[in-house]
Order: structure tokens, then C-alpha cells, then sequence
């Protein structure tokens, strides 16, 4: 029965169930949101359990997309002409994650750990235009979000400029 319903050898949840899970976690605000709407399924489960599942499926996506930044990105075919500029914004804050110490009664590790989110935009100036309202929109963009070392960032953005055909801006001596 394990092998028709592809588990592993310990493994206590399908791989459905798990990608159900996992897509509800980015939905909802929070584990113990997902474990109460996992619930109302009538497959109940402890919000540790989807921590560690949100854990573990975001590790997988890092290293995809790690082996991805390494290749040169598929540039998609230009649908404008060259730009006079370009438009870079970046912003960082802290965001507050689970610690080793979490949910433990007794522990010597910290409960909450801090790290460093940072969020790139790039867009081409021609892209920024308003609505009727007044208010600003941009058309086309790309959105970077990492966490860690800065650089990663960059080349993050970098990468997904040149896949999105945006970094085509004109160079003029």
C-alpha cells in the first residue's frame, strides 16, 4: 500500500497531501492557520509538522533555484525597443522565524531568530504609468526576494532581468 501511494518508508502523509499543505502555508498567515484549515479537511495536523514540511520544500526550491542562477537565463523574445532607463529599487528588514528553541518548555537555543529579508524591483521607466485615479502602476516588473547575503540578491535580480528581456536599457558614451 506504501508503494502505490508513493511514501517512503517512514513517512506518515501522501506526497498530495504534503503539496496541499505546503501551497496552504503560503496562503495563510500562519502554521496554526494551515493545521486549522487542515482540519476542516478532516486531516487533522500539528502546525510543527507543517513547519517542518514548509521547511524542507523551501531548502528544495533554494537549491532549484541556486542550480538555475548558475545557467544563463532564456532571454524572452524583445517586445520593446532598448530604454533610456532603467529603475532599480531595494529594501531589507528583519522578519522574526521559529528558533531551535521554539515550542520547547526547557531549551538552551533561542526561541525566535531574526534574519534579514531583503526585496529588489527593477522596471524600465517607460513602464510606470497611472491610472485614471492618479494612482501609479507599473506594467512590467520584475521582484526579487532573498534572504541572507546581499549579493544574492543582486545577482537574483540580475538574472531574472535579463530572463524577462528588461535589462536591454541603452548605453550611451
Amino acid at each position: 500500500m506504501r508503494e502505490e501511494r508513493s511514501l517512503s518508508a517512514h513517512q506518515q502523509r501522501s506526497p498530495a497531501l504534503g503539496q496541499k499543505l505546503a501551497f496552504t502555508a503560503t496562503m495563510v498567515g500562519s502554521y496554526e492557520a494551515v493545521a486549522q484549515e487542515a482540519a476542516n479537511w478532516g486531516c487533522p495536523v500539528d502546525d510543527s509538522v507543517v513547519h517542518g514540511l514548509v521547511q524542507r520544500v523551501g531548502r528544495r526550491a533554494e537549491a532549484q533555484t541556486q542550480e538555475r542562477l548558475k545557467q544563463a537565463p532564456q532571454e524572452s523574445p524583445p517586445q520593446r525597443r532598448p530604454s533610456e532607463l532603467a529603475l532599480l529599487l531595494v529594501d531589507g528588514w528583519f522578519a522574526r522565524f521559529r528558533g531551535g528553541g521554539w515550542g520547547k518548555e526547557k531549551t538552551t537555543e533561542e526561541r525566535v531568530e531574526w534574519h534579514e529579508i531583503a526585496n529588489g524591483v527593477f522596471y524600465l521607466h517607460e513602464q510606470a504609468a497611472r491610472t485614471e485615479a492618479g494612482r501609479g502602476v507599473i506594467t512590467d516588473k520584475v521582484v526579487v526576494r532573498s534572504q541572507g547575503d546581499p549579493t544574492d540578491l543582486g545577482q537574483r535580480l540580475h538574472w531574472e532581468a535579463l530572463r524577462g528581456g528588461l535589462a536591454r536599457a541603452k548605453v550611451s558614451a
